[in-house]
Formats: C-alpha cells, sequence, structure tokens
C-alpha cells in the first residue's frame, strides 16, 4: 500500500506559507502551534516512474492540452526538442498528471512540464510549471523551476526557484549555473535521461516528507474508508520491486515494500535490548511503602531545617516549612487525583519541597492544573488567615499571610523551573522545539540578572542548573521532534507502561545521537523522560485561553494580596 495523508503539524514556518502561497497560511500555522490535525480530502501516492505511462500528443487531457502546448513552442525556441508525452491518473488520490519532456539540443539538460489537475476540489485546482534538470558527476541534481516552493528540497538536489518566470529566463539562468566552474555535468542524451532525473528527484522529495512526517501512510481502513467514498471496487495491484540501472536514477527503487519492511524491522526490535526493558519495569513498578516515603520526607524536612538554621535562622526556617508544606500538598493533591504514580514529597536543603511522580499521556491541562494547584491554594489560604490577623491585631499573621503570598506568588513568575513557567511551558513554548530553548534561555538570564543585583545564593544555583541542563534539554527535543515524525506506537491502555516497541526505537536513537557511554539506568530513565515527552496531549485554543485566563487570574489575585497585606507591615 502506496498512499498517504499530509499532516502539516510537521510544517515549518516558512512552509506553511509556501504550501498554500496564500493567507491559508496563517491556519496551517496556527494549527500547527496548537498540534491541530485539519481533516483535509489531499490523498497522495508514491511516485513511480513517469515512463510508466508514456502517451501520445492526441491523448493528453484537453485540460492540459493547450498549456503543455504552449510550454512546449516556447522550449523549441530555447533550443529544446523530441517532446515526449505522459499521463498519470490515480482514481483514490484523485489527480491528473500530465507532462511533457524534452532534452535541449546541447545535450546537458533536459527539460519537463507539469499539468497537475486535483479533482478533490469542485472545479478542479489546475497547477502547472516548466523545471529545466542536469545531473552533475556527483550525483546531485540541478533545477531551475518557475514553480514555487512548496517544501524544501531534499540536500542531494540544489533547486532554484523562479516563480513565474518566463521558460526562455529560466533557460538564461540554467545556463548561468551550468557555467560555474565547481561542478561537472553528466549528458543528457535521450527524453529516458530526462524522465529518469525527474523520477529521482520526486522520490528523494517525496522521502524526505515521509521521514518529516508531513506524508503519512495511510493505515488499511484509511484506505479502505477513501476508496468507499470513491465508489472504488477494485484491489491494488502488486508492485514488483526492481531497481533502474542509470546514473540518473542510481539507488532509487522503483517501489518499496514499506509493510514488509517494517515488520522486519519491528520483529527485530522486539528481542533488543532485554536488560533495558527490565529496567525500565523496575523504574515504573517500584513502589516505596508508606514508611519510606515518610522517612524520605522526615529527613529531608531535618536536613532542610538544619541548612536554614545555618544560612538564615532557626526562626524562618520553621515558618517556612508550613508554608512550603501547604504549596507541596497542593501539587501532591493535585498528582494524586489524576492518577500519577510513584508520588513522593520531599524537601531540598536551601531550596524549597517538591514532588515527584510519573504519568504517561497526559493531557496539557491537567498538567496545568498541577503547576496551579501549588501556589494557588496557598495565596488562597493566605486571604483569611491575614485577615484574621488584621481584625485580630496579630502582628505575626499578617506576617505569615504576607510572606506566604510572596512565596506562592515568586512561584507563579513565568520562568521555567518555577510553576509559573510550567504553565506556559505546558500552554505555549513546548510546542516548537526553537521556542522552548528560547524559553530556557529567557529564564536563564533572567536568573542570572536577578542574582548579580541581588547577590542571592537561590537564584545562582537557578541559574546554574538552568544553564547545565540547556545542552540535555536540546539534545532531548532534537530527539523528540525526530521520533514525533514517526508512526511510533505510544499510547497503553492503562497509560503505565511504555510499548516495547517504542523502548527499542527510543533507545536506538539515543545510542545514535550521543558519543557518551550510558550504563542501562541512564539509558532507562532518558527512554522514560523522552516517551513522557512524545505522549504528551498539548491544550487546543480553547483549553490554553482558558488556561492562560486561570493563571493570570491567579497572578493578579497574588498582587492584590501583596497590596492589601504589605500596608499593614510594621517596620
Amino acid at each position: 500500500m502506496n498512499y498517504y495523508k499530509y499532516d502539516y503539524k510537521n510544517l515549518s514556518f516558512t512552509e506553511c506559507f509556501t504550501a498554500t502561497q496564500n493567507l491559508n497560511g496563517i491556519v496551517l500555522l496556527f494549527c500547527k502551534l496548537f498540534r491541530i490535525s485539519i481533516p483535509l480530502r489531499g490523498i497522495i501516492k508514491y511516485p513511480k516512474p513517469v515512463g510508466h505511462y508514456v502517451i501520445e500528443e492526441n491523448q493528453l487531457p484537453s485540460l492540459a492540452n493547450e498549456s503543455i502546448n504552449q510550454c512546449r513552442r516556447e522550449l523549441i525556441e530555447s533550443g529544446f526538442v523530441s517532446p515526449r508525452y505522459f499521463l498519470v491518473t490515480d482514481p483514490v488520490a484523485v489527480f491528473t498528471l500530465s507532462g511533457c519532456v524534452m532534452r535541449h539540443e546541447s545535450g546537458n539538460a533536459g527539460a519537463i512540464t507539469i499539468v497537475a489537475s486535483f479533482n478533490s476540489t469542485q472545479p478542479p485546482t489546475i497547477r502547472s510549471y516548466t523545471a529545466v534538470l542536469s545531473l552533475t558527476t556527483d550525483n546531485r541534481i540541478l533545477e531551475t523551476t518557475n514553480q514555487g516552493l512548496y517544501f524544501r528540497s531534499p540536500p542531494q538536489i540544489e533547486s532554484l526557484y523562479i516563480r513565474g518566470t518566463t521558460i526562455e529566463h529560466l533557460w538564461i539562468v540554467h545556463k548561468k549555473r551550468l557555467a560555474e566552474p565547481h561542478s561537472q555535468y553528466l549528458p543528457v542524451s535521450n527524453n529516458d535521461d530526462v524522465m529518469k532525473m525527474y523520477d529521482r528527484m520526486e522520490q528523494a522529495s517525496f522521502d524526505m516528507c515521509v521521514e518529516r512526517g508531513i506524508y503519512k501512510q495511510l493505515t488499511e481502513e484509511e484506505l479502505a474508508a477513501e476508496k468507499e467514498r470513491l465508489g472504488i471496487v477494485y484491489a491494488e495491484p502488486a508492485i514488483e520491486e526492481t531497481m533502474l540501472e542509470s546514473p540518473y536514477t542510481e539507488k532509487v527503487p522503483i517501489a518499496r515494500p514499506v509493510v514488509e519492511l517494517v515488520a522486519e524491522e519491528d520483529e527485530a526490535d522486539d528481542t533488543q535490548d532485554p536488560q533495558l526493558l527490565h529496567e525500565i519495569d523496575k523504574i515504573l513498578n517500584h513502589t516505596s511503602g508508606a514508611g519510606g516515603k515518610a522517612m524520605l520526607f522526615i529527613v529531608s524536612a531535618i536536613l532542610f531545617i538544619g541548612a536554614g538554621s545555618v544560612f538564615w535562622s532557626w526562626q524562618i526556617t520553621l515558618s517556612l516549612v508550613p508554608i512550603l508544606l501547604i504549596h507541596e500538598l497542593g501539587h501532591y493533591t493535585a498528582m494524586k487525583l489524576l492518577r500519577y504514580r510513584n508520588l513522593r514529597m520531599l524537601f531540598i536543603p536551601m531550596m524549597g519541597a517538591a514532588v515527584t511522580g510519573r504519568n504517561f499521556n497526559v493531557a496539557g491541562w491537567k498538567k496545568v492544573i498541577v503547576s496551579l494547584a501549588g501556589p494557588v491554594p496557598g495565596i488562597i489560604l493566605a486571604f483569611p488567615f491575614g485577615i484574621a490577623g488584621i481584625y485580630l491585631e496579630t502582628e505575626w499573621m499578617v506576617k505569615t499571610a504576607f510572606i506566604t503570598i510572596i512565596i506562592n506568588g515568586i512561584n507563579l513568575l513565568p520562568f521555567y523551573p518555577l510553576d509559573g513557567g510550567h504553565v506556559l511551558h505546558t500552554t505555549l513554548f513546548c510546542r516548537l522545539f526553537f521556542l522552548d530553548i528560547v524559553f530556557r534561555l529567557t529564564a536563564l538570564a533572567a536568573f542570572a540578572i536577578g542574582a548579580v543585583y541581588t547577590g542571592d545564593f537561590i537564584l545562582w544555583f537557578l541559574a546554574f542548573i538552568m544553564l547545565t541542563a540547556l545542552p540535555s534539554s536540546i539534545w532531548t527535543n532534537r530527539i523528540v521532534k525526530k521520533l514525533s515524525r514517526t508512526d511510533l506506537p505510544l499510547e497503553d491502555s492503562n497509560n503505565s507502561t511504555i510499548p516495547q516497541k517504542a523502548v527499542t526505537t527510543i533507545a536506538g536513537e539515543i545510542r545514535a545521537s550521543t558519543t557518551r557511554p550510558l550504563n542501562v539506568r541512564h539509558m532507562a530513565n532518558n527512554t522514560l523522560n523522552i516517551y513522557e515527552r512524545l505522549t504528551a496531549k498539548l491544550p487546543g485554543p480553547g483549553q490554553t485561553l482558558g488556561l492562560l485566563a486561570l493563571y493570570g487570574a491567579s497572578i493578579l489575585l497574588a498582587f492584590v494580596g501583596l497590596v492589601v497585606f504589605a500596608s499593614y507591615q510594621q517596620p
């Protein structure tokens, strides 16, 4: 089965506009940012050699005949000879591809004119263009074309796009490129060579779109549904796999047995990494008893109080413990209700406290709720506590409420890894690789600048943590970006395990992307972290706006609390 569908979420920013060449690019960009799949009718098929579809001129469709004849006349005026025609149709992909190939009398170039009719729209959408092609001795294809840029070209195709220009100008520009001294070119002796160059270029471009995840193969169910919609009852004929023997088509198969190859790889993958699978199973199924969790909490609290008493004072440290405890209990309760696993709460000396847990396939809005469940309850509880202190004229109550709002308000600041940073990262900045890195760099700069001006140890420590974690974040993002374009199985029925094929695929990508030796424990943790990123479900547009509104309201509430209780502080 060689039919594919579009997935516009994997387009680059530029391609969102070049793929549509109109204001619909704004729609694609919006869908890309919010990971919205567009239910398009467009279906494409893996390209077969056009030499299989040669026809006579009088067999060209009427819609294409006039355009092709006009381009043929202009090509003849530029020295191209011996036109040959072809016609490719497909009832499932619902398109008609008409074309004319010609070689140049100089023997160093060929030209192809394409008229594509997409019948999924009424009236049919017609697109036409001409491309001049040459092949270098180091197997690169030189293309000069008057079509617009849609998707970026593969590295072995050097394309120059001059949208809307005349064929005469195309040939002038192409001759200048041929005259450049850095490359030599193979002769183009007949139209077969031109067709084979075009086939190679189309297959390379198609393969790159598959690799990038722009084209995704239809499942048997999706193809059957599309055929039923179109009223097609025939079976897809088997395709014989052969290899073209020509420098113009070197290493390019006519058709590839995609399903069989994937099946063979799956069987091989399932037998790999038994130690890694065992280590992941240990991590996922390791559960500390209540006694162990309580011991971790108590020991970490003692260390926190001890360190705080040395660097601050025991009075300040003891006053921070209940504030931090309420904050982390909010996170813990939310994570428990949302079915996070392996939850642990602990204090971090000189830094604060934290709750750890793990879950897969977590909806983005749930992550935001977990982030806000720490600071927001603390701010809300501070209001009645502080107001009671004002009414009772009890200074320590008002001061405690004020400090509670300050601590929780700081956690709402939009810098990673604070709670507010997690909110913005989950709703906005995790959607694109470069936005994630910019967000982390911004947090690093903010902490560093704050540390320079205040000399605060905690800010210096946060800046150091962000700096040391940055290379790992870039490395992880690259792996996640690459694997997100594949058909990796991600979901499990209970959202608590990781599919075996996902383990071996992620581990293989980790090994291929680093030269550092990783022990089994580190490999298992990295695999699970990447899998969590891949299974993260980003909030939709409505959810994002609602969550950002809730975040903004939380900041406003903290600001009001600071204004109210600041006026009651004794100098």
